[in-house]
């Protein structure tokens, strides 16, 4: 592997800059917070589908969050349909029921879950806690203040609002969100 796309700062800027060829010719794709990409519907997601990387590692803390019916568009994007196929709509069908008439939610047919754990179970990697903790050295934070010049904290300033900044040399800085900042 040659080149590694770390989307660590966020999924916000993924359609643009797959729409101006800057995801091509990477050959791994790491998504942290991958619970980001769970929306098969999204254009983040459809455009990361778009792009062939030979790898593709998603990292989160919370692989299901909200249900299982929420894991179908990161396992997806991860593998690229190969345990649970392309079709949002017929895995569903497939692996999960209405509990009862008129009901808006689905639960998992029975002898579903397993199964599906078991496809879980083949693409990821669960870290306790315990097999890490004793190795971090406590976090050490040291903040530093300083005055920006005035043309500086006008740029700085400008980021801030738009998340986006064109330098004179015609560089453009983009904060893919404002916690990078």
């Amino acid at each position: 592997i040659k080149r590694i796309l770390d989307l660590y700062h966020g999924v916000e800027n993924v359609v643009w800059a797959q729409r101006e060829g800057l995801l091509d010719g990477f050959d791994m794709l790491v998504v942290d917070e991958l619970t980001k990409m769970k929306a098969t519907t999204t254009a983040r997601w459809k455009a990361l589908r778009k792009v062939l990387f030979q790898v593709r590692i998603g990292l989160t803390g919370t692989l299901s969050a909200q249900g299982p019916l929420s894991l179908f568009g990161q396992v997806t994007l991860i593998d690229n349909g190969k345990r649970w196929g392309k079709s949002f709509y017929k895995w569903r069908e497939r692996w999960f029921e209405v509990p009862y008439a008129n009901s808006w939610s689905w639960v998992p047919r029975g002898g579903a879950e397993p199964k599906l754990l078991r496809d879980l179970a083949t693409l990821t990697h669960v870290i306790d806690k315990a097999e890490y903790a004793k190795e971090l050295p406590p976090i050490v934070s040291t903040p530093i203040m300083m005055d920006l010049p005035p043309e500086s904290r006008e740029q700085y300033d400008e980021l801030r609002r738009t998340l986006l900044l064109e330098l004179e040399n015609g560089a453009t800085i983009f904060a893919g969100s404002g916690g990078v900042l």
